[in-house]
């Protein structure tokens, strides 16, 4: 998931038709088939090499032909592949859309507007489009099927427009982000009032304008009232404000509120850390993990408040278990390494270290392995 991602769809129902797509390719098990048929192309292209090198001897016109083709048959076969795969994600996602509530009609919206987008700016076209390209037969496939479905209207809801509001402020300088909410404001251009207070909000607490962002903020509130994205941006002006014992009283009735927000659980965790409260940080990070499940930004709070802690071994396990997350295995048997030779842990953690070491190696070895034609 990108931010032009999300800038780019122009309602909920848009972002959820890429989220069907992508969840499509784990279900139908596309990499996997992937791999399976680079192994079976690669046998066949070795055959056709072979071929080619014993017609060498007697005629290299013949020789190089065959080699030509033997590539050329590679990689046609590869993009049947992925034409095939992203056609099969378009069908299954459209199913996943239509039966999530969302509008299924959002799928062919934005693919079309995206390939235009892809057309006028081509080099410059968002990563989703160099990854995903978009063809003609792929978009009239969609729109067949979605002639079939009946008529389904659906208001975006409140977290995406704050997700999205957030996002836009974010974006370029922040004077140039405040102009653009301040004139949308002003000429009433837009879906959610309380939505483009927050992202003026977002976009003045940027350009370190405190007082403006509280203002924003409280005007946010005015139709809306209660939101965990409005209370983490409340922190956070009372950090940058200089106020860290309200923004630490801020964070506590906030989470009292929201005891599983995520984004508000980052903001918090990072101003109990910023306060020099480990402990603090370490407890609401840890319990969030172990109620909600992995997110490698919380592994790496909790790498933070170890470290802070003086906790060597366990500050490692964590920034291992955020690599892990991340895709990237090597990195997590280096953190763990790294860790034992420390020498700080106890026995308990020593042997989750070891053991979770030797799974990891072990993960590492099957991957080389599935990656070898």
């Amino acid at each position: 998931m990108h931010t032009g991602l999300i800038l780019s769809a122009q309602s909920e129902s848009e972002l959820a038709s890429v989220l069907a797509h992508e969840i499509a390719h784990v279900t139908q098990h596309h990499l996997a088939r992937m791999i399976a048929g680079t192994q079976k192309n690669t046998i066949t292209s070795l055959a056709a090499l072979a071929v080619a090198i014993l017609a060498s001897r007697s005629n290299p016109q013949v020789a190089n032909a065959a080699m030509a083709t033997a590539q050329a048959t590679g990689i046609q076969s590869q993009l049947d592949y992925t034409r095939e795969h992203e056609r099969e994600a378009d069908r299954v996602g459209l199913k996943t859309l239509e039966r999530s509530g969302f509008d299924p009609r959002a799928m062919e919206n934005f693919f079309e507007r995206l390939q235009k987008y892809g057309r006028l700016y081509e080099n410059n076209a968002p990563v989703y489009l160099r990854t995903h390209p978009l063809t003609t037969e792929r978009i009239s496939d969609v729109q067949n099927r979605v002639e079939a479905l009946p008529y389904r209207q659906v208001p975006d809801s409140l977290d995406f427009q704050l997700v999205r509001a957030k996002v836009e402020a974010s974006q370029g300088p922040s004077t140039q982000a405040i102009k653009i909410f301040q004139a949308a404001l002003k000429d009433k251009k837009y879906s959610n009032e309380a939505a483009q207070h927050y992202g003026l909000a977002v976009a003045l607490l940027r350009g370190k304008d405190n007082a403006g962002a509280e203002k924003e903020l409280a005007l946010a509130r005015k139709p809306v009232m209660a939101h965990p994205m409005f209370d983490a941006l409340a922190v956070q002006i009372k950090l940058a404000a200089n106020q860290p014992g309200a923004a630490l009283d801020a964070c506590r009735g906030a989470l009292k509120r929201y005891p599983h927000h995520r984004a508000l659980i980052f903001v918090c965790a990072e101003t109990q850390l910023q306060m020099r409260q480990p402990n603090e940080a370490l407890s609401l990070v840890s319990g969030e993990l172990k109620a909600r499940g992995g997110d490698y930004r919380l592994y790496q709070l909790q790498a933070e408040a170890y470290a802070a802690l003086g906790k060597n071994l366990q500050q490692h396990m964590a920034l291992a278990e955020a690599y892990v997350l991340m895709g990237s295995l090597n990195e997590a048997v280096i953190q763990l390494q790294i860790g034992l030779k420390a020498r700080d842990g106890d026995f308990y953690h020593s042997s989750i270290a070891e053991a979770r070491l030797r799974q990891l190696r072990e993960m590492e070895k099957e991957t080389r392995k599935q990656a070898q034609p």
